[in-house]
């Protein structure tokens, strides 16, 4: 079965727009963990830390080379 070229520029539409919409979800949340005044981290299930923003350092007394910075 062929695909014709309506339907594959369709499907190649809807993979760029996905592609944008992860793209501007993954801005919005770095943005959000940079520049937000509360402190907030990203934790694995084995409970370490795998990123922190500045506010948590700040709350929780840690020099920023130790935390993540």
């Amino acid at each position: 079965m062929l695909i014709t070229s309506h339907i594959m520029s369709l499907v190649m539409d809807a993979f760029r727009r996905e592609k944008n919409h992860i793209s501007e979800s993954e801005t919005r949340f770095r943005h959000a963990m940079e520049y937000s005044a509360i402190g907030m981290a990203l934790v694995s299930p084995q409970g370490s830390w795998l990123q922190v923003n500045h506010s948590l350092c700040q709350t929780l007394a840690i020099r920023k080379m130790n935390c993540g910075g």
